[in-house]
């Protein structure tokens, strides 16, 4: 099959339980264009492995298998997922998550064929609690605006679903280096998408991103999960040529950002790591002292219990 429109590819690191379902997702899609589905493996340790070689013998020219010799890290096998195609499109998932409407890649790609300006489409999704401890409930919210820009990403965090997104691949053939200095990818590849085209957004149910004990976001605690978006917020002002709008955005989302992460650490009553990180800002902004907010977390912290 040469020159392929789109290429799916899929991540996945011991997902025995879900894997199946991931890729029968894909295989259900209903297409009139030339794909592939590339599936990248980092070395798991449970039955993966032997999974995605049964779906390889009986899909040998559909499927593409990137089999890690040894644990290389998410970040990594990311790298070397994302970086493998040729197609005009992609189509990212991971293994935890699935797809549930057949039509789905058609409906996106036809959207990108048919509206060049745009660098991404996406959709909406279940979010579903794997242990049925919560009600399934869906990612975005209905207010959620058709058409996004820049500055709707940095404003708004990480609104697209991973599993959702379908993009033009040429935009970011090299990934930049300071993307994998982060401890998470599809968020800054979201904004580096932004700033080639429009987003846009189809206001369909066709996927479930699944929350389970092994997901790296949800296995987090809610202080880890702000520093890995105040390392993203960071790394745009750096890297990202932002308008004066975008970067007035990125400061007063960091500011919040960083009184959340103290607010959070006292409440965890983790009093020395609060005072650590207050020092840590007052050293990269001394002028910070003068400010109101750094006054309140001072309050805060002697009316914590």
């Amino acid at each position: 099959m040469e020159n392929k429109l789109v290429s799916v590819c899929l991540i996945t690191y011991n997902h025995e339980k879900f894997i199946r379902q991931a890729i029968e997702g894909v295989l259900m899609q209903q297409v009139d264009f030339q794909w592939e589905l590339i599936i990248a493996d980092d070395y798991s340790t449970d039955s993966t492995r032997q999974i995605l070689a049964e779906y390889k013998a009986r899909y040998p020219d559909f499927i593409t298998l990137i089999l890690q010799e040894k644990n290389v890290g998410a970040a990594q096998n990311w790298l070397d997922l994302i970086e493998s195609p040729t197609s005009k499109f992609v189509a990212y998932f991971e293994g935890d998550d699935y797809w549930t409407d057949p039509l789905k890649l058609q409906k996106q790609v036809y959207f990108l064929e048919s509206n060049p300006e745009f660098s991404q489409v996406f959709h909406n999704v279940i979010i579903k609690q794997d242990d049925g401890s919560k009600e399934d409930f869906l990612f975005c919210k209905s207010s959620q605006n058709p058409i996004l820009e820049t500055s709707d990403l940095l404003k708004h965090g990480n609104i697209i679903p991973t599993c959702s997104s379908v993009f033009h691949r040429e935009i970011y053939q090299n990934v930049p280096a300071w993307i994998m200095e982060l401890s998470m990818g599809d968020w800054p590849i979201n904004i580096l998408l932004s700033k080639h085209g429009k987003v846009k957004y189809l206001n369909e149910v066709m996927g479930v991103y699944r929350l389970h004990a092994g997901g790296i976001w949800s296995s987090n605690n809610s202080v880890k999960n702000n520093l890995m978006v105040l390392d993203a917020y960071c790394a745009f002002l750096i890297n990202i040529h932002l308008t004066p709008d975008e970067r007035d955005i990125c400061k007063k989302r960091i500011s919040f950002i960083r009184d959340s992460i103290y607010a959070d650490l006292l409440m965890q009553k983790r009093k020395k790591e609060a005072v650590a990180f207050l020092m840590k800002r007052l050293a990269t902004d001394p002028l910070y002292i003068f400010n109101v907010r750094f006054l309140k977390n001072v309050k805060h912290y002697f009316t914590s219990k």
